[in-house]
């Protein structure tokens, strides 16, 4: 059964849980758009295993959208061809990398590698929808228990605001 990028939907179907999430910041994070380079080699190499995939044959990742300004835009990869179509797309891709590694063509590995995480107009087209429906950044802050002056314990709890990390300060640490 196909799962939505980041949703919250019980897996379903055999195979192992993937974990989803990183490759939404990919598309916001360390490329800049204007000098259209990537600011770390890290986020460019999730950028690079996010393509391997999307090429995986059989309908393995799936991109759709039913308004035009395509602010509902799916990510959907199917769980059940995780092993067999997922694996061997990124198989294929890391082979020829290590390959060209490793006869020291550094001409060739650099080119395949920079032609496949050239960020295209379509991929420039999902960025600006990630960065317009942006959400911030979830803030956890943990309760503190404190021993009151009668000796009972008392339960303090913060906002979940940058400010709530008072919590730490108040716990002595």
């Amino acid at each position: 059964m196909p799962r939505r990028v980041g949703s919250n939907v019980p897996r379903q179907g055999k195979g192992p849980t993937i974990h989803l999430r990183p490759y939404k910041p990919v598309l916001r994070r360390s490329w800049d758009s204007k000098s259209r380079k990537w600011e770390l080699a890290h986020s460019q190499a999730r950028y690079f295993i996010l393509l391997v995939l999307i090429s995986a044959e059989d309908g393995f990742t799936t991109f759709s959208s039913s308004l035009p300004d395509i602010s509902d835009l799916t990510i959907l990869i199917d769980r059940r061809k995780t092993l067999i179509h997922g694996r061997k797309a990124v198989v294929e891709y890391l082979t020829k990398l290590h390959i060209y590694k490793s006869i020291s063509d550094v001409r060739a590995g650099s080119e395949l590698y920079n032609r496949t995480t050239k960020v295209t107009n379509q991929f420039e087209g999902y960025r600006e929808v990630v960065m317009r429906l942006k959400q911030p950044r979830t803030v956890f802050v943990q309760a503190n228990t404190v021993l009151s002056s009668v000796g009972s314990v008392e339960l303090r709890e913060y906002e979940d605001l940058v400010e709530g990390m008072k919590s730490y300060a108040e716990r002595g640490v």
